[in-house]
């Protein structure tokens, strides 16, 4: 239980730094007259390298995994994450709903789905067996 509060502690500041990061981007390409739907798709683009290193690195100290390995489920679960988030942006602006609150929700979407995957599927601790 303590790792899964750590997990979520560390989660949640890697998460608010790297969604800056993607808002300023997202939010940036917006005022200069990109459409929502494509400054989404650049800013959760460029994020994704810095989300693995900080998930991998710091959240889920998952340093002695096999990389390759590791960087194509969170590939994998970026996509499903992205695709949800996606979804629900669309969705939102097809409603009316003002652009940014529509980016804040989705982004809502993406994390809620990204931190579970992350932690069992992505970054997953195999017990190590003892040979006698």
């Amino acid at each position: 239980m303590a790792d899964l509060v750590k997990h979520v502690r560390r989660y949640s500041m890697a998460g608010v730094f790297n969604s800056l990061f993607g808002y300023i981007v997202i939010f940036g390409l917006m005022w200069l007259s990109v459409s929502p739907p494509i400054a989404n798709i650049v800013g959760y683009t460029l994020g994704l390298i810095m989300a693995f290193v900080l998930n991998r690195q710091w959240v889920f100290e998952a340093v002695h995994g096999h990389i390759p390995g590791q960087a194509i489920r969170f590939l994998i679960t970026f996509l499903l994450s992205f695709a949800l988030n996606y979804g629900v942006l669309l969705i939102l602006l097809e409603q009316a709903v003002n652009p940014y609150l529509a980016q804040f929700v989705a982004g809502c979407c993406y994390s809620l789905l990204m931190f579970p995957l992350s932690r069992y599927f992505v970054f997953r601790h195999r017990a190590v067996k003892k040979v006698v």
